[in-house]
């Protein structure tokens, strides 16, 4: 792995914001409140940085789902709970989960709650396998979309026509990845983009498109990573998600940076504009990652 792709991990922001913002109401439960109020108070620890107290909520209000019956309420409950187990390093768990979730969502057919899942197990992939593998674990450089005639103009912006015509390349492209790791990042990132298209949905499709992007750069295609996230980016301003919009912006930048389309005084620039909008971001811990990263750079 090269010198280029590590420093960039060091400060890419692998992940999205929380996986859900919203959760599905029980079928047949007579207290239905009773069930979102004890959710959305796991979501308050979470973002509040309370992980062990967020998962209990979580693991608590589980026990009461059936998800034979329930399954759309207990994929939103295990995704929430995986992420907990991955802020408190439960690996084991976290993936545990969230293979919980895929195989419920795969069931319901549910190509919104597909694409998530898929998409925060690619992110889960990434973060435990990339680094336990930053200390010289070599992956075979597969060919690049900007080699097979995709323009390398790091700027361009990727219409929606373009990436599903690159998505056969990427697989490609993933065929030939010997990390076992980042083999499994790539393909889920890539069927969470093709579930996410199809649901119209785009702060779904924003964050696929995220994970697909940090696929990318550590696969070193930076070209094709960065159109990924512009694209990521404007379907998360569609959404009106600006917390996803402003990591995903900070991921592209940074790939910018350190693949040299951007000069250190256009880098600070850019920051000092981002900054403003962090700034707007309510006091969370996404906004908390944001900011320990936008300083770090």
């Amino acid at each position: 792995m090269s010198d280029k792709i590590i420093r960039i991990i060091r400060w890419l922001i692998v992940g999205t914001t929380f996986p859900f913002t919203g959760t599905a109401v029980l079928a047949n439960d007579p207290a239905p409140s009773t069930f979102v109020e004890l959710t959305h108070q796991g979501d308050a620890f979470f973002q509040q940085g309370h992980f062990q107290r967020a998962a209990k909520s979580w693991e608590n209000n589980l026990a009461l789902v059936e998800c034979t019956i329930n399954a759309n309420p207990c994929i939103d409950l295990l995704t929430r709970l995986a992420a907990a187990y991955q802020a408190l390093q439960k690996h084991s768990a976290m993936f545990q989960t969230l293979n919980q979730a895929l195989s419920l969502a795969s069931v319901t057919h549910d190509k919104g709650r597909s694409a998530l899942v898929r998409s925060q197990l690619s992110d889960a992939w990434l973060s435990i396998g990339a680094s336990k593998k930053l200390s010289g674990a070599k992956a075979k450089k597969p060919e690049t979309v900007a080699e097979k005639g995709h323009s390398a103009n790091a700027h361009t912006v990727t219409n929606e026509k373009t990436a599903t015509e690159q998505q056969p390349r990427l697989e490609k492209a993933c065929s030939l990845v010997e990390l076992d790791y980042l083999k499994n990042a790539c393909l889920l990132a890539i069927d969470s983009v093709a579930d996410a298209r199809v649901t119209n949905d785009p702060d779904v499709l924003a964050r696929a498109l995220n994970s697909q992007g940090n696929v990318l750069v550590i696969m070193g295609l930076f070209p094709e990573a960065i159109d990924t996230y512009q694209e990521s980016m404007q379907v998360a301003e569609q959404a009106s998600d600006s917390t996803l919009a402003i990591k995903v912006f900070l991921n592209g930048l940074n790939v910018d940076f350190m693949s040299g389309n951007l000069f250190k005084e256009e880098m600070i620039t850019l920051l000092d504009q981002v900054w403003k909008q962090i700034e707007k971001l309510p006091d969370t811990y996404d906004k908390a990652r944001i900011c320990a990263q936008s300083v770090g750079r």
